[in-house]
């Protein structure tokens, strides 16, 4: 069998390359957004689980992890590099980006939304 054809490998590889994904995504200071899975994986800066197939009597690994950045990447990205020209284009423009990804039906939830607390930090990148 030629190790391209190997379902559970093409699985790995893809989790890897998500996994990179997301490691570049904080190295360009991107907080998780554990919202993705819900907006159809819209971030690779969520924790994904595998998404699996049943046919038949098969598991289908084909999609387990998507492919690319999501669309809150997108936005994420486009918020924090875009430049403007003056302070008010700036804020207007911000917001602007914020409102576009809402009326899209983009959720953001991070570290700070979800955790409870008093419960140990476990994942902090302040």
């Amino acid at each position: 069998m030629n190790l391209s054809d190997n379902p559970l490998l093409n699985m790995v590889l893809a989790r890897i390359r998500q996994l990179a994904a997301h490691e570049v995504g904080h190295t360009l200071g991107v907080k998780h957004n554990f919202a993705a899975s819900y907006n159809n994986r819209a971030s690779v800066m969520d924790y994904p689980a595998p998404l699996l197939t049943i046919l038949g009597d098969n598991i289908d690994l084909s999609d387990a992890y998507a492919v690319g950045v999501g669309e809150w990447d997108k936005v994420v990205i486009k918020y924090a590099y875009t430049e403007f020209g003056n302070e008010q284009d700036e804020k207007e423009g911000l917001q602007q980006i914020l409102r576009d990804a809402y009326n899209k039906g983009l959720l953001y939830l991070t570290d700070d939304d979800s955790n409870v607390a008093g419960a140990p930090d476990v994942c902090s990148y302040s």
